[in-house]
């Protein structure tokens, strides 16, 4: 039957330097360990500090721009409700000049008609008397201001379509205005604790 071999032992000396050896070695591990958590600690407290520099700049900036958006939208609002005053009172205007263009129009044909039927006369009596004369020179004054008042027409024509397209215009501002204001009034109330918080597929990182 065979024997079993006893393993070898080593001398107490041998034990001692393995034994330091592997404290030795242990402490450097130990050591390497504490510097990566200093490190890591330091690299925490500087992002923090940083995203909240970034954060304290952000909110600053964002708070800026949404004074600006309510400063604009009052002012466009003050334009708005300008343009539709002014509107009223060009239809208003309009109607007006409608009514006088029309009041016109008859006064005119009388006196053309006078003047046609005045050369009817015959022999001694087709004479271009004051009567004739007075005739004539109203309807010169109304032909030129029935042509007045067709041009402010339409200068007035133009300038209802103008108002109700600026009109359209700053109600297309106000509406966009009042988008990003809800934006930015979102965008402020974030905070690193709200609720399903987390980057967007499409968000832009930056170095």
């Amino acid at each position: 039957m065979a024997r079993l071999q006893a393993p070898p032992k080593f001398h107490p000396s041998d034990w001692d330097v393995a034994n330091k050896m592997q404290r030795a070695s242990t402490q450097s591990e130990k050591s390497r360990s504490e510097r990566m958590i200093a490190e890591s600690q330091r690299l925490l407290d500087e992002i923090e500090k940083t995203t909240r520099k970034t954060r304290s700049d952000v909110n600053k900036k964002i708070e800026q721009r949404r004074e600006e958006i309510k400063f604009w939208r009052q002012e466009l609002d003050n334009k708005l409700e300008q343009i539709v005053h002014e509107t009223e009172v060009l239809l208003t205007f309009k109607t007006r000049l409608e009514k006088s263009l029309e009041s016109c129009k008859e006064p005119l044909v009388i006196a053309q008609k006078c003047l046609l039927n005045r050369q009817g006369r015959a022999g001694i009596d087709l004479v271009h008397d004051e009567v004739e004369r007075e005739l004539v020179k109203e309807a010169e004054v109304l032909q030129g201001v029935i042509a007045l008042l067709g041009r402010t027409l339409e200068q007035t024509n133009e300038q209802i379509r103008l108002n109700r397209s600026a009109k359209y215009n700053l109600e297309m501002d106000l509406r966009d205005k009042f988008t990003a204001l809800t934006i930015d009034d979102y965008c402020a109330s974030l905070t690193n604790n709200t609720p399903e918080s987390r980057y967007a597929d499409n968000a832009v990182k930056t170095e």
